[in-house]
């Protein structure tokens, strides 16, 4: 480390000159009057005739063999950073961009590569994930193939990588180890499943808040005697369920194995029930916070998980303050934001926006 800079030093001890190495190279790297950023800055600091540049590895490695010292700056990045990509598929613009990000970080200490998620996304107000995080090597693999960048740390099992869209965090490699059709369609479950986990709650506010006349005859009566007891108006209903289910999902991530299963399950099913009976909430509401709270499951990477949990609290609101404008209303401004959303300077809703009609294809089905 000279400089703030971490300069490697690649050679073939038997056959380099370890006094041109000392004097001709180190010394004269260590007593630079400014700090060393570039190689052609390194190239005019060195006395030395045949210097060249090149990325070539047969080209290194003949001139290895023959008794030249390789020469490497690297940027130190705090808790031994390491970008990876595939060269020739990965987009130059975005290798240089994450690294111009990170050379701006100002941190003492990456505790984990997951907080990089946030400090070097173009947006860190949005709810929504702009880099995909994951500790399964066949999805790294999978996102590097694609383009994507990617950066790991030391002591962290996750790796990041982007740019993503939104489309990438509902593709699970799961669907590429199964025939297309059951891929397809599995997929297509957790698209429909997103979309019930956001909307149901809403929409059942929306409904017995201003909209009873859209519910069926045959509905209609089970409904009324479901909320005969219940004094609440649906959107502290709807609430104290979703928070309460927030609660038990918060509580059993922070307990050993067994006891967060036995809290899972009892606590769901006692609270339900002492709810119906106390006249708190209605079966029919159950049952819908019940399988939103399973749909969000349905989405293979937990940041989406969670921001599809954050969403459904802000509809829920405008569902009870003007019905199904309200949540209309509120998908607008959603869609408004995911189409101002990039990744890397990419948007975020590609190949929906600009559309790309082979791409959303290959997102919808395998």
């Amino acid at each position: 480390m000279i400089q703030d800079t971490r300069i490697h030093f690649t050679y073939c001890n038997a056959i380099v000159d370890q006094k041109i190495l000392q004097h001709e190279v180190l010394h004269r790297i260590q007593i630079a009057p400014t700090q060393i950023t570039n190689l052609l800055e390194l190239q005019q600091l060195i006395p030395l005739e045949k210097i060249s540049l090149s990325s070539n590895l047969e080209e290194i490695s003949q001139s290895l063999i023959k008794g030249s010292i390789y020469i490497q700056l690297e940027p130190d990045f705090n808790e031994g950073l390491l970008v990876v990509y595939m060269d020739g598929i990965c987009n130059p613009q975005h290798v240089n961009t994450v690294r111009q990000r990170l050379l701006e970080l100002n941190f003492d200490v990456i505790f984990d590569s997951s907080i990089l998620d946030q400090v070097l996304a173009d947006n860190a107000n949005s709810p929504f994930p702009l880099f995909m995080s994951s500790e399964r090597v066949d999805r790294t693999e999978f996102n590097l193939l694609n383009g994507q960048v990617a950066l790991l740390s030391n002591g962290s099992p996750y790796v990041i990588s982007g740019p993503t869209t939104v489309f990438d965090f509902f593709i699970s490699p799961e669907d590429y180890y199964s025939p297309w059709v059951l891929g397809s369609f599995f997929r297509c479950i957790r698209y429909f499943g997103v979309a019930f986990s956001i909307l149901a709650s809403p929409v059942y506010v929306a409904v017995l808040t201003f909209h009873y006349s859209v519910i069926p005859q045959s509905l209609l009566t089970p409904n009324i005697e479901s909320r005969a007891n219940v004094p609440f108006a649906p959107i502290f209903e709807v609430l104290l369920l979703e928070l309460t289910v927030e609660l038990l999902r918060e509580a059993g991530a922070r307990l050993p194995t067994k006891v967060r299963q036995t809290l899972g399950i009892v606590g769901g099913i006692v609270l339900g029930e002492a709810a119906v009976q106390a006249g708190l909430t209605s079966n029919i509401l159950i049952i819908i916070v019940s399988l939103s709270a399973l749909s969000s499951f349905a989405t293979p990477i937990f940041k989406m998980s969670n921001t599809i949990r954050f969403l459904r609290f802000p509809l829920m609101c405008l569902a009870a303050a003007w019905g199904g404008l309200g949540v209309i209303m509120g998908l607008v401004i959603l869609l408004g934001h995911l189409l101002r959303l990039k990744s890397l300077g990419t948007p975020y809703i590609v190949p929906m926006f600009p559309f790309r009609f082979r791409e959303f294809n290959s997102s919808i089905d395998r």
